[in-house]
This record gives structure tokens, sequence and C-alpha cells, in this order.
């Protein structure tokens, strides 16, 4: 998704606004990308040439070539290894042709549901590490009218948006997935085929840095869901998750206080936000996802 197609607009919540950045990295997140992502303007420009050359050869492959910025969302998670890069890019068309269901129509208009629902937010302020953070309150979601699979597609929609930001793309994101309010009904909705696939795109396909994952308020019954799950983890993707419980502090010990809501023990005073607001802005960019629907391999 290019950005330069991304409208810029923001929502209240409480005194902070959420919005998806257009801005050029500044400083700080330069150093970033220098540093953990081999970023020089040399090496970002070899990398982009050899990544063409390598598209290019690919005829099943329809990609946007002369969209820097697009390339640049798969490079900087490989650290602008352009093989590297253009296995992901494989890996992550193959996924969507594989899964049609999944990507038909990936549009927000069509998730409005899941995106009312209280159960995913992303909160407004980056952590000090400069990511994105994502809120996931499995025990809001309403098994009765929002499926698994409209759950998983909202998950790629804020997946697809996050990865337009170039401090995104260097930085990664935070997950907090509360569990409070987990039961039965829940688990009963996932197994090992949803389990292995999510994982799949999470863990080999989506040019996301998935930096950790918090998971708090869990009860008892979330030992059966973690049971599906394990057996697919990478060993990479396992030494990211911390279980904190009620312990918040075990939380804030890496993620500051500043940048959490109080009610997981930070100093964020972040109140419930009008969830149609949210829905209106992650419709502006509806014509961006009809866009991304064009490219990828042929059914043929």
């Amino acid at each position: 998704m290019a950005v330069d197609k991304l409208p810029p607009p923001s929502i209240a919540m409480g005194e902070y606004l959420l919005k998806f950045e257009q801005e050029e990295l500044g400083h700080e997140f330069e150093e970033r990308a220098r540093k953990e992502l081999r970023e020089t303007p040399q090496i970002a420009r070899e990398a982009l040439a050899a990544l063409r050359d390598l598209l290019r050869d690919d005829e099943e492959l329809l990609f946007p070539l002369d969209d820097e910025k697009m390339l640049l969302q798969f490079l900087r998670p490989c650290k602008f290894y352009p093989e590297s890069a253009y296995e992901k890019i494989k890996k992550f068309y193959i996924f969507k042709l594989k899964n049609p269901k999944l990507y038909a129509n990936l549009v927000p208009s069509t998730l409005k549901n899941p995106i009312l629902s209280e159960v995913l937010t992303v909160l407004p302020l980056r952590s000090q590490h400069g990511r994105r953070i994502f809120l996931i309150q499995v025990g809001k979601w309403n098994v009765k009218n929002v499926s698994l699979n409209e759950l998983f597609r909202c998950v790629m929609l804020l997946v697809e948006i996050a990865i337009t930001e170039f401090r995104t793309q260097i930085s990664g994101v935070d997950v907090i997935f509360d569990l409070e309010g987990l039961s039965i009904h829940h688990v009963y909705q996932f197994g090992p085929s949803f389990a292995c696939n999510a994982l799949h795109w999470a863990q080999d396909c989506a040019p996301l840095r998935f930096k950790s994952h918090h998971i708090v308020n869990q009860p008892y019954v979330f030992n059966m869901l973690f049971a599906i799950f394990k057996p697919f983890l990478s060993e990479k993707f396992r030494n990211r998750i911390f279980f904190h419980g009620r312990n918040y502090d075990s939380l804030l010990s890496h993620i500051d206080a500043k940048y959490i809501p109080k009610k997981y023990g930070g100093s964020m005073d972040m109140p419930s936000f009008n969830r149609m607001d949210f829905y209106q802005l992650l419709c502006s960019y509806e014509q961006a996802f009809e866009e991304l629907t064009k490219y990828g391999y042929s059914k043929k």
C-alpha cells in the first residue's frame, strides 16, 4: 500500500490523537534503521535495485516495481537483504493466493462489526522503543456477532495499515493480549488448522516486526488455548512472548508506564473512545486497500 496515497486523518482518544503517520523518519529513527536494519542510502539503493531485478524475473507475480515505498515495506523487516525480502514477498502473496476467504474484499467497509467491537485497538502513543502498540481484548469478543475469520481479517487490516508507516517498518510493534473474560466459548472457536495458518502468516509472511507479545489477565482456561498454538510457535516468536497475569509491574518492565493505559498499571489516561470514529478512520483508507487487491499471484 503506497503511503503517499493515504490521507492523514486522526481521532481523539481522550487527550491523545491516533493517526497513522506519514512523517519522514527523523534522526532518531534513521539511527535505529542504521543500527538495527543496516539501512544507509547506499545499501538501500543497491537493495532496491536488486529486489526489482528479482521481482522482474518472477513473471507470475504482479507487483508494483516502481513503488519504492512498497518495496521498502519488505526490505526493512528483512534488514535490506534483497533475497530475503523477495522470499518474504513470495510467501506473503502465496499465502494470499491460498487463503482467498481471508483476503476476499479485504477493505474496512466489509469489517464494520469487528472494528466496532472493543476487541482490537491501536494505542495512540509509540513505546519508548518507537514501536506501535496493539491492544487485543479477547474477552470482549462476542463469538455470536463476529466470527474468528472476521477477527483475523481485522488484524490483517490493521497490520496492512501499520506497515505503511516508515517508523513502524523500522521499530515494529508490541502486542498486548488482555485475556480478562476469556471463556471456554472463545477457546472452542480455535483449532490446530487455524493456529497453524495464523502463525504461519505472522511468523513467515507478514512484513512486520512483531517485537513482543504480552499476555495479561489470563485465566486458567488460557492454558487450553495456548496448547493449541504452542506446537506452531517458532523459537524466535516463543522467546518474545511474556506472561504477566495481573502483575502489571512486570508488563511495565517492558513498556514504560506513560505508554500504557491506567487499567494496566500505566499512566495513560485514555477513556473509552468512539469506535465509530475508529471505523471511519480506517474507512478513509478504503481506496488504498482496493488497489492492493490487484497484486499477487494469478489463480492459474
